[in-house]
């Protein structure tokens, strides 16, 4: 199963579809007001144009004539996104064009030369008038309605070349953390078991709670499948794996942490804790008096900060960043976007400094992509 990067909000209403695609009950509300926004303007230069007071009939035939607009529009829109299913490309323009003009032409043929003489009114072009050369008069009118039409189709197709877009970003996010969750578990298990066999070495040695803190702790490296975990999660598994490393050392190991009971309830990246302390043992002396292996969890303001701090071990450290602080610092890139931040400074006088800060009051995972 794949880590969630979304919760998916409550659904609200909006104009478009999951997909992208406008909604049936937007698109009617969208030719509606282009219907009666046509039906306005066409009053308005009537009123002005012939200096007529606009009455009762010339409202009627407005709302005739925004009809024809509105109906060819959605002919020119439907006609361009069915090309476009079925990849008829080629003719798709031209195709729409011809649609929307027979649509306009037919329907303000029969609404002008027809309904108008019915609903009590007089024909808006001669009685002998051909139908070929109406045709050729509207030509003009009809301009209006196809481009409308082209219009809502290129703002749907940029929806849905968006939306496209977003959702193979969010699936190539989904796919990189749980590539990255998938390294950290046979890394632990290799280190805590290096760690096992050395202590087997020792006579009398009791394996048992060892092994049991190690189950657990493969336990919720392997199986926890949550982007985000309670902060008392992270450090109960911590406490399991100092345990586990405390079998390594003859010495006692001077390890302070500095995190604060009151924001156990807080969530944070699951194993956040874990890479920076086992990148600290493996790099680092954690044996050392005066300079101790310090983990703070501290919040400030909407952040919240992780700082780890050891003294660099003498044995050759790697150059660079341990490719597991690497790893760390993806994840919070990929869950957090430019909110999450990480720094890794080795400073010359041998200490270095692991710095993590990302937004506090994320109880869920953050919602930087679109809902399913």
């Amino acid at each position: 199963m794949g880590t969630e990067l979304v919760d998916d909000p409550p659904a609200r209403w909006s104009w478009f579809t999951s997909d992208g695609r406008f909604r049936t009950g937007a698109l009617a509300v969208t030719y509606l007001a282009f219907a009666l926004a046509v039906s306005w303007s066409n009053d308005v230069i009537w009123w002005l144009r012939n200096d007529v007071p606009i009455c009762f009939a010339t409202m009627r035939y407005g709302l005739l004539f925004g009809l024809y607009n509105a109906l060819a529009a959605y002919a020119v829109q439907r006609s361009l996104s069915w090309r476009e299913l079925r990849r008829m490309s080629k003719w798709a323009v031209v195709g729409a064009v011809l649609a929307g003009f027979a649509v306009f032409v037919t329907l303000r043929w029969v609404g002008d030369q027809t309904v108008m003489p019915l609903l009590g009114g007089e024909p808006n072009y001669p009685s002998d008038t051909r139908f070929l050369s109406f045709a050729l008069d509207n030509t003009t009118y009809a301009v209006l309605p196809i481009g409308f039409g082209a219009l809502l189709h290129l703002l749907e197709a940029q929806f849905v070349a968006m939306r496209r877009q977003l959702e193979l970003g969010h699936l190539q996010r989904l796919s990189e953390l749980d590539m990255l969750r998938a390294r950290i578990a046979p890394h632990f298990l290799f280190n805590t078991l290096n760690n096992l066999y050395a202590l087997a070495q020792r006579p009398g040695a009791d394996l048992g709670g060892p092994i049991h803190d190690l189950a657990e702790l493969m336990r919720y490296v392997s199986k926890n499948e949550r982007a985000l975990v309670p902060l008392q999660e992270e450090r109960q598994q911590l406490d399991r794996y100092l345990a586990l490393q405390a079998l390594r050392f003859s010495k006692p190991m001077h390890i302070a942490l500095d995190i604060d009971d009151r924001m156990d309830n807080i969530s944070v990246p699951a194993m956040l804790l874990l890479p920076l302390v086992e990148n600290a043992f493996k790099y680092g002396n954690p044996c050392d008096e005066q300079i101790p292996l310090r983990l703070s969890v501290y919040a400030e303001e909407d952040l919240l900060h992780v700082t780890c701090t050891n003294k660099i071990a003498d044995h050759g450290s790697e150059v660079g960043v341990p490719t597991g602080n690497h790893n760390l610092a993806r994840r919070l890139q990929l869950l957090y976007g430019p909110l999450g931040r990480a720094s890794f400074l080795s400073g010359d006088d041998g200490i270095f400094v692991a710095h993590l800060a990302f937004p506090r009051n994320a109880t869920t995972e953050p919602h930087d992509l679109p809902g399913r």
